[in-house]
């Protein structure tokens, strides 16, 4: 019962604190922070937001904040989020993007201070479930409590308007339905001219799982995959999400392979196009590939434990996917010589796709100035 009153205390006295120091602290409408992924780097869609706000108004004072030390570059007007900059553009900012929290992306409890626009701009279009929707313990419920209030949130399209609102406890008058600014409007043709048909496996990540299990348990053979992949003049780019991790035996099988690569790159984002297949499971990735209209596999190996164990889905698979469904890497091999049905791929975008004539950014950009 003591710990539990002076807990009760100590909340209430930060709250009265923040409360007379949330009158006196002024922002600047001018200054606009950016993070993403933990702070600890730059990418996504408040990186590609960024960028295009230099161009759409010169006229704004655009600061990206990290989390790691190294990344800290005052030329760039990139500051550590515990530098007398970086503490100075968090107090002062009149306008915070971030890609997954205010608390995870910048020092949250600043952002908290004053009247500042906080903007959620997500890091993929919801198949599996998030926020309030998802399992979570004490902590997570407090943080989103606390820190998960946002002024504006971003939807990748209408269909998953009602979605995201739900999954953030919000009126769906504060999500806005632009796209995401990561999925690039110049989508026009674009060829490599090598030859080369690149292949690229993204699956997603397991919460509560680090070391990564899809190959050994559903029969990934690295020699006969790399040998299908020579004879066909095809290479297999593997991304997998940073917290996953792969298995000494596993990396040395890649490392061994020809025509396999483990893709370590800061933005996969960047390159998605150069890919004529996306080999995947319940990742978000498969919404953004939508907008290139090529080939999607679909390979929820453990759908079952996947949808009961873990955060649960939105949608019945078969809405989003292609028959066949591969259950195993054998399976795969066999999706990869298939006629596909571009037919149905056709209603997949038709539902889930990106908007492809708006401008993202330039959407934003207008809907949060005007909340000024």
């Amino acid at each position: 019962m003591k710990n539990s009153v002076q807990v009760t205390d100590y909340l209430k006295a930060m709250y009265f604190f923040l409360k007379k120091i949330h009158k006196i602290v002024h922002r600047d409408p001018q200054l606009w922070i950016f993070s993403s992924w933990m702070g600890k780097r730059k990418s996504d869609n408040p990186w590609y937001l960024y960028l295009d706000l230099k161009k759409i108004d010169p006229g704004l004072r655009l600061i990206w904040i990290v989390k790691d030390r190294n990344l800290h570059n005052e030329y760039e007007h990139t500051y550590f989020y515990l530098s007398e900059k970086g503490i100075e553009a968090q107090l002062k900012c009149g306008v915070s993007f971030c890609s997954h929290s205010i608390y995870s992306d910048f020092w949250g409890w600043l952002l908290l201070l004053g009247n500042v626009k906080r903007i959620q701009l997500w890091h993929g279009a919801p198949y599996k479930k998030i926020m309030w929707d998802a399992k979570s313990n004490f902590f997570a419920k407090f943080k989103r409590i606390v820190f998960d209030r946002y002024d504006l949130i971003v939807s990748s399209n209408e269909y998953l308007k009602n979605i995201v609102a739900n999954a953030f406890r919000v009126h769906e008058e504060k999500v806005l339905v632009s796209g995401y600014p990561r999925v690039r409007g110049d989508l026009g043709p674009r060829e490599l001219n090598d030859g080369i048909e690149r292949i690229l496996y993204a699956p997603t990540f397991r919460d509560g799982n680090s070391c990564f299990y899809l190959f050994d348990r559903y029969g990934m053979n690295f020699e006969l995959f790399n040998d299908w992949l020579r004879k066909n003049k095809k290479y297999l780019y593997i991304r997998l999400h940073p917290k996953d991790i792969l298995s000494d035996e596993n990396k040395r099988s890649i490392e061994n392979a020809s025509n396999m690569f483990i893709d370590d790159s800061l933005d996969v984002y960047e390159s998605l196009w150069k890919y004529e297949v996306l080999i995947t499971d319940y990742s978000s990735i498969m919404f953004d590939y939508l907008a290139y209209e090529k080939k999607i596999i679909f390979s929820p190996f453990d759908f079952d434990m996947y949808s009961n164990i873990n955060r649960g889905v939105y949608f019945d698979y078969s809405e989003i996917s292609i028959p066949p469904i591969a259950k195993d890497w054998q399976q795969v091999l066999v999706s990869l010589e298939s006629e596909y049905d571009y037919l149905k791929l056709k209603c997949i975008i038709s539902k889930f796709g990106q908007n492809k004539e708006i401008n993202s950014s330039e959407l934003i950009f207008k809907r949060v100035k005007g909340l000024f």
